[in-house]
């Protein structure tokens, strides 16, 4: 999809680019709410080779987006997956039944309950509760038997750092700890 920010809407097709001009000023009703409003509040789609605005406007179109996301929490993270695998050229050979066979609810590391995929806000997503497919070996991909579940606080943590990083960070965060305990019994 393309956002309606310009006049002139480029969409390719076939190897060539077909051009459809869209007035900023036309208003249109959106189908699903009702309201009518601005072109600029509806995306351009293609069918075909066709371009036509879109017959829902922009929130509606991320509500229903958003709804089927909470809907099919597991499709829709393979979704996703697929789409950055395939950025980052790594494999990919998951699917939304194998996610739900290895989805425990738990986080391995912190054993803190985890919410499915999209039912987690956006203000909780470095939670414990929140939850991240996570590539054992990185270089591996997306493929079964190296990835997990686990909480996207444990994942962001596990990204930045090595193994030995990690374990050198808790020696010292464990030795200040017990210094600080024994300075307060002094």
């Amino acid at each position: 999809r393309t956002s309606l920010t310009s006049c002139q809407v480029s969409l390719p097709f076939l190897g060539r680019c077909l051009q459809r001009t869209c007035s900023m000023t036309e208003t249109r009703t959106c189908k699903q709410c009702g309201k009518t409003k601005d072109g600029s509040e509806y995306y351009i789609s293609t069918h075909k080779g066709v371009a036509y605005p879109s017959q829902r406007c922009k929130r509606c179109d991320s509500d229903n987006a958003s709804q089927w996301a909470r809907d099919n929490p597991f499709q829709s993270h393979v979704t996703k997956v697929r789409r950055r695998s395939k950025l980052a050229e790594i494999p990919c050979d998951i699917d939304a039944e194998f996610l739900e066979e290895i989805w425990t609810g738990v986080c391995p590391i912190f054993h803190t309950k985890l919410n499915k995929p999209g039912h987690s806000s956006s203000d909780d997503r470095v939670s414990k509760h929140t939850c991240s497919l996570d590539r054992i070996i990185p270089e591996k991909g997306y493929v079964k038997g190296n990835v997990e579940w686990i909480s996207n606080y444990a994942n962001v943590i596990k990204q930045r750092a090595t193994a030995e990083e990690i374990q050198k960070v808790a020696d010292h965060v464990a030795m200040r700890e017990k210094e600080i305990a024994q300075h307060e019994t002094d």
